[in-house]
């Protein structure tokens, strides 16, 4: 879908006021160049520690069937539901696991892991014991209880029941509503990156953080 595409697509879903401020929003995000940050935390095999915030969140690993559901559908309705419906198939063929987080039966986010791999490239290529944490989202009317913290925390202290040593998880360098959240949680910065995609490789700058600042790496795509 090409880029004036998704502005009709979204212009048709959200009218004019919303399409306008999406514009301003994306003028904004475009400062900082593509910029990621990467960080990791260990998983430890007697899991992790609870904060208070994972007391009012239930959660629960969702199959494709569950997508079918009224209150499930929510998940596919990001961008076009096409595109999306295809793009969760091919996560579950990989062998991603979703998890959604619930408040009072309610969907109020979502996140999704893959062991061993990343489902597009990535800034490195991930160990078999290793596991990527990608695509967390929080609806709007859930934002502000820790939805996204309690969700992290419970994903990690489920997979420290598997041979699982450490995950990863990375983040816009605009989206401080996640860089806070994600300070709140075992995840700790490691990097912060920039990746420029050209003829199927992907040159990896390593901007801050890093024992390889201010180098670059070369990887072909897509990394599994």
């Amino acid at each position: 879908m090409s880029v004036l595409q998704r502005i009709a697509l979204f212009y048709r879903q959200r009218g004019l006021l919303a399409t306008i401020k999406r514009f301003f929003t994306e003028l904004y995000r475009s400062f900082y160049l593509g910029r990621m940050i990467v960080y990791s935390c260990p998983i430890p095999s007697g899991g992790i520690t609870l904060s208070d915030k994972t007391n009012t969140v239930d959660f629960e690993r969702a199959t494709s069937s569950h997508l079918l559901k009224d209150d499930y559908v929510k998940i596919l309705d990001i961008g076009s539901i096409e595109k999306r419906s295809r793009d969760i198939a091919n996560r579950f063929e990989l062998g991603s696991e979703l998890w959604v987080a619930k408040v009072n039966g309610r969907v109020a986010g979502f996140g999704w892991t893959l062991v061993g791999k990343t489902v597009s490239p990535h800034y490195f290529t991930l160990g078999a014991n290793e596991v990527h944490f990608f695509d967390f989202h929080v609806f709007p009317e859930f934002r502000g209880r820790g939805i996204n913290i309690a969700l992290i925390e419970k994903i990690l202290t489920a997979l420290s029941t598997q041979p699982i040593s450490r995950a990863h998880i990375e983040c816009a360098a605009w989206n401080h509503a996640q860089i806070r959240s994600l300070s709140k949680t075992p995840f700790h910065r490691q990097a912060e990156v920039i990746r420029i995609t050209f003829l199927g490789r992907s040159a990896i700058i390593w901007l801050t953080g890093s024992s390889i600042n201010g180098k670059v790496s070369f990887h072909k795509d897509p990394l599994q």
